[in-house]
């Protein structure tokens, strides 16, 4: 195992709902999610599995010998970062442990729904309702360090 598989399954980030609501499946990801039982969102011109993955178990994927090959195929910016040696192993699962600590405060602040619905209706009230802004400052500064967390280290 590499450092860089280490990382991956000692984070979950990518699988609780932090990064995206959900991910495109192809035909193949499409069965195997059926197959384990996930949540999938079916329209006529697309199948997602919704995040956070019901597979997750606290940071691992029960299924991760078995994901869909959206799951195995994806690699965050972090990952990448601590492949090529830009960032040790310490210093990946320290960005980790930051963002973990940051969502959880938010998801403290403003319930279970997925966090970046949280930021958007905080900064539409930051831009709209001043004395709302002075009196959740505090939320603010998480939700703007966690977008920047997540866009420097997970989205690239």
């Amino acid at each position: 195992m590499t450092q860089a598989d280490e990382l991956c399954t000692d984070c979950g980030i990518c699988c609780d709902g932090t990064l995206f609501s959900s991910v495109s499946l192809d035909a193949a990801g499409l069965v195997a999610a059926r197959a384990h039982r996930l949540p999938v969102l079916e329209t006529a011109t697309e199948s997602r599995l919704e995040l956070p993955c019901a597979a997750l178990r606290g940071v691992l994927c029960e299924i991760y010998d078995e994901r869909p090959e959206c799951c195995a195929d994806y690699a965050c910016e972090l990952r990448l970062q601590v492949d090529d040696g830009r960032l040790t192993l310490a210093d990946g699962q320290e960005i980790i442990e930051a963002t973990r600590a940051l969502r959880a405060q938010v998801v403290d602040a403003v319930g279970a729904s997925p966090w970046w619905v949280a930021h958007r209706s905080a900064l539409e009230a930051e831009r709209t309702n001043p004395s709302w802004a002075r009196d959740n400052g505090e939320l603010l500064a998480h939700l703007k360090t966690l977008e920047k967390l997540v866009r420097h280290h997970f989205w690239g």
